[in-house]
């Protein structure tokens, strides 16, 4: 909440209103945050942690361990998708790369759609 500037009571009524994705944007594209504020970039990736399980049903928060340490990630605990919002801005943004937060979510809702529809497809074929 603090660096979208709002309140924390605020978080959910954004979400609801599919303001999430656009307030991030503007942040972006505002370059208020440098490439160098990890930290800043990150927490802009925690607010669209939130708002992707906010929208998407079946993620749930978790910690993937590897030999390179410990992240924050989202897990579909129905599909095999594991995500990292975290960095999914901060890497972008500190690469030099342009970001579309709408991108980013759309690309997701279609990996969501397809693995339930392909899962769809092999529950069909078992019975």
């Amino acid at each position: 909440a603090e660096v979208l500037n709002i309140d924390t009571s605020e978080l959910d009524a954004l979400h609801e209103k599919n303001r999430t994705v656009s307030l991030i944007q503007e942040i972006i594209d505002q370059e208020v945050y440098s490439k160098d504020q990890t930290y800043e970039l990150q927490s802009l990736g925690l607010a669209l942690g939130d708002y992707i399980q906010y929208h998407f049903s079946g993620f749930k928060w978790g910690i993937v361990r590897d030999e390179y340490g410990r992240d924050l990630c989202l897990n579909h605990q129905e599909q095999s998708i594991v995500i990292f919002p975290l960095t999914m801005i901060s890497k972008r943004i500190e690469d030099g790369e342009f970001v579309s937060v709408q991108h980013l979510v759309d690309t997701l809702s279609e990996i969501v759609n397809d693995a339930i529809e392909d899962n769809s497809e092999i529950d069909e074929l078992e019975e």
